[in-house]
């Protein structure tokens, strides 16, 4: 990972799934490995 570089993807819409689906792309772009990602309140 490139830290001078930010991670970004489109998407068409603003479903939750999406949503989701971009975190964890974004999480291992950077490298982060997960057991769980807690939803935000």
């Amino acid at each position: 990972m490139e830290d001078r570089y930010p991670y970004m993807e489109a998407f068409s819409d603003k479903e939750a799934e999406s949503w989701l689906l971009a975190h964890v792309h974004a999480l291992e772009w950077m490298g982060v490995v997960l057991r769980l990602l807690p939803p935000s309140t």
